[in-house]
């Protein structure tokens, strides 16, 4: 099946501005091993589409994750919150291992595994949001909450820069649960400084 369809609109545009070049300098999009232009879809177009692959990309899940993140904080707490963030970040990464599995992936899989991913993103980024406002100084609010996300999102990024590296060593399947692994640290963390001797530390 032709994913092209379901690609974001800006991936698309990127194609065709590509090969409009391609084609103004008397090349072949097959020379260069471009996708072949897709062909008008007569059930898209008459707006039969069906709705997982309107929203393939997770943009109505993460909308409806940060409402659900508010009412979890507002209900249950941060600390249950984020961990209920990271469970599903990790319930996430366990569903593209077992897509990673699968001979024969399907449209459907991939709009669960991504909409999993997105819900888990928005939850746990709305809570991991409150819990480091909660940590600063009225005074210094802005810079205290630029330093924390900072620090915060440090270690990943200098993670993703060998996932590549590791994809290749141990395959897709074993990098998802690698990934998922990554966010038992985390829970481990919570629970520590959920305990009474460390309670005062939570915001």
């Amino acid at each position: 099946m032709d994913l092209l369809p379901f690609a974001p609109k800006r991936a698309k545009a990127s194609v065709e501005r590509i090969r409009a070049i391609i084609k103004a300098a008397g090349l072949s999009a097959s020379a260069l091993n471009l996708p072949p232009s897709p062909q008008p879809d007569r059930h898209a177009a008459s707006g039969s589409l069906s709705p997982l692959g309107r929203t393939t990309d997770g943009r109505a899940t993460r909308k409806a994750a940060v409402v659900l993140s508010g009412v979890v904080i507002a209900r249950f707490g941060i600390v249950r919150a984020l961990v209920l963030g990271s469970l599903l970040v990790i319930s996430s990464n366990l569903a593209f291992s077992w897509l990673a599995t699968t001979h024969g992936p399907t449209i459907l899989g991939l709009g669960f595994a991504n909409g999993l991913d997105a819900m888990a993103q928005a939850l746990h980024g709305t809570a991991l949001m409150v819990f480091l406002s909660a940590l600063t100084s009225a005074r210094y609010t802005a810079t205290q909450y630029a330093l924390f996300s900072s620090l915060y999102a440090l270690p990943g990024k200098l993670l993703e820069g060998t996932s590549g590296f590791v994809v290749d060593a141990i395959g897709y399947p074993h990098f998802f649960l690698y990934t998922a692994s990554l966010s038992i640290p985390a829970l481990l963390l919570i629970f520590l400084l959920s305990r009474p001797a460390h309670r005062h530390a939570l915001p």
